[in-house]
């Protein structure tokens, strides 16, 4: 029967695809988007500075953020 063997053949390759597209999913998770910076701006006396915008930069990509004013403790 050559239908049979085709069928087959066509089952294997297709769960050998399917084997592996799934293998290649954890790889695609790999990357974090969240994180948290916390921290103080003082003067060289070691008083804190009221007011001040912090401004972050990514390293490789170069995309800057200001997140607002930051208060004295």
């Amino acid at each position: 029967m050559p239908l049979g063997n085709e069928i087959r053949s066509f089952a294997f390759f297709l769960a050998l695809f399917m084997g592996m597209l799934v293998s290649f999913v954890p790889l695609t998770r790999a990357q974090q988007t969240l994180g948290g910076i916390t921290g103080t701006v003082m003067e060289t006396t070691g008083s804190v500075v009221p007011g001040t915008v912090v401004t972050l930069v990514g390293d490789e990509t170069g995309h800057e953020s200001c997140r607002g004013r930051l208060s004295s403790v």
